[in-house]
């Protein structure tokens, strides 16, 4: 019972990083009042992905160390190690697609 609560906590913390990341990426193209060019959008973007990328490990250290603290589910080895890393870092991945995704559809940048 206790592996199902961690994967299930494991999972919704993965959820609410993705939420987050969402969240980070509208506020941060509707505040940038910088030139819209390719270079700016790097500038930008990066510092979305840095942003989201160190939220999510301080999440994560919080989660695994304070709440899911058993020997057996903090190794990260194997398949399960594999899609728990995935899990603890969805709202990276997402964010880094994401990102890309409202670019395009954002009216005023460069589209090259």
């Amino acid at each position: 019972m206790t592996s199902f609560i961690n994967w299930l906590a494991l999972f919704v913390f993965a959820l609410a990083a993705i939420l987050f990341a969402r969240w980070v990426i509208h506020q941060s193209f509707a505040r940038w009042t910088g030139p819209k060019t390719p270079v700016s959008f790097a500038f930008l973007y990066v510092m979305v992905v840095a942003t989201i990328g160190g939220l999510s490990f301080v999440a994560a250290s919080v989660l695994y160390y304070e709440i899911l603290f058993q020997d057996a589910f903090m190794q990260l080895i194997g398949v399960p190690g594999v899609a728990k890393f995935l899990l603890m870092f969805s709202g990276v991945w997402y964010g880094m697609l994401y990102a890309f995704k409202i670019k395009d559809k954002a009216e005023g940048w460069a589209k090259r």
